[in-house]
């Protein structure tokens, strides 16, 4: 008998109090359907860690009702863990760096230590808008992002078994149905993977709606290194922060894609919520180094150099070959990094499972939502009937 094999979808996720997080809780609540009603020939698992000040109570619902499938874990506070997470999955608890490990442990004293180094170079934008330090990351008290991102990967683990893959995933992003199947396919043939091409929708408060389209067209050299090819230098290159006017902020593609910049960061590693990985691969980076980079930037690409640099060209990559738009990226104005496009509109249809969640995103926004209660009711509609149908009950 053939084994099936199993893909683990891991979602770190934070909504600060005080912001409109419609986006957020809706891209949660499509990825938990997606998981829920997967059609591909894979077990697909999804782990949330949240540290958000209050739980999202969709996703506990749906992780109460489905636990076979999904796993949620609220964790504001690094220090102050609950007793059921600690019960449940031990190994993925033991993963967070509280402030007496951070004293007392050689391991993070030495990790602290690689922060510090990479913390030269990362963000490796001179002109990035905020201004970040990541060696103080690990030092609040909510674990980082890269944090999660280990113990979403060590609870399906510890609950289903080790996955074949790892998917990331954003919770302010969608997904489109054959999104997990042409990842694992590429992945068949890689350690790693990420698609190049996708749609991105920005919206803002009392501003008309942007689509657009990021085409990142990259080519692999003989020596396995990727650069963009000519194509893409003659094309301009936006992100989703706005000027003073209202427009977006357009970048230098070559400014962006310098050859400075390609020989510090393989361009095929930039853009975190779209890597994914061969669960053994990850597994070379725990052992070696301890996986993702306790940080709340740059976790994922600083993984992927320690991966490279540590293990040389045994760690393949590529790119999920285009077979239509698969991806949406939003933003909203809460983004912790800017959204890149390279086209103000579509390049080509707009998928019909695009179009039903955005219009999913916008009738939540016209409804006021308030999530607390509201989202509890999409839960039960969907745990009753098992569809998917926010805009049925927001009305």
């Amino acid at each position: 008998m053939s084994h099936k094999k199993s893909v683990a979808i891991i979602c770190p996720t934070y909504r600060a109090e005080g912001r409109n997080n419609t986006a957020r809780f809706m891209g949660a609540m499509a990825l938990v359907d997606q998981v829920l009603n997967n059609s591909s020939d894979h077990d697909a698992y999804l782990a949330v860690v949240d540290d958000s000040p209050k739980a999202h109570p969709f996703l506990e619902r749906m992780a109460a009702a489905h636990p076979e499938k999904i796993i949620y874990i609220h964790m504001p506070d690094k220090n102050d863990i609950a007793a059921k997470y600690r019960n449940d999955f031990s190994a993925a608890m033991n993963l967070v760096p509280t402030d007496e490990a951070i004293r007392t442990s050689p391991f993070w004293q030495r990790r602290i230590q690689q922060m510090e180094g990479w913390a030269k170079i990362v963000p490796f934008e001179d002109s990035f808008a905020a201004k970040i330090d990541i060696r103080t990351h690990i030092h609040n008290n909510r674990p980082t992002i890269g944090t999660k991102r280990n113990v979403a990967i060590m609870a399906i683990c510890e609950r289903f078994g080790e996955p074949d893959y790892i998917v990331s995933a954003d919770d302010d992003d969608y997904r489109g149905p054959t999104y997990v199947e042409e990842i694992t396919s590429a992945l068949d043939q890689t350690d790693f993977a990420r698609i190049g091409k996708y749609i991105t929708y920005m919206s803002y408060p009392n501003e008309p709606e942007v689509w657009g389209t990021y085409d990142l067209r990259l080519q692999k050299d003989a020596n396995g290194h990727f650069y963009p090819d000519d194509d893409l230098f003659a094309k301009p290159l936006y992100t989703s922060e706005k000027k003073d006017d209202g427009s977006f902020v357009e970048m230098s593609m070559k400014g962006w894609w310098s050859r400075l910049a390609i020989g510090a960061w393989d361009p095929i590693c930039n853009e975190g919520a779209l890597h994914s990985w061969r669960y053994d691969a990850w597994k070379k980076g725990f052992d070696t180094f301890g996986g993702y980079a306790p940080t709340n930037m740059g976790d994922d690409i600083i993984m992927f150099r320690e991966l490279t640099e540590t293990f040389g060209k045994s760690v393949t990559r590529g790119m999920v070959p285009f077979n239509g738009f698969n991806f949406v990226r939003v933003a909203d104005g809460t983004n912790a990094s800017a959204i890149l496009f390279t086209e103000d509109k579509i390049d080509g249809e707009l998928p019909a499972w695009a179009e039903s969640y955005i219009e999913d995103l916008k009738a939540a926004r016209r409804f006021g939502a308030v999530y607390e209660q509201d989202s509890v009711r999409v839960a039960d509609h969907l745990v009753k009937t098992g569809q998917y149908k926010p805009r049925k009950v927001f009305g």
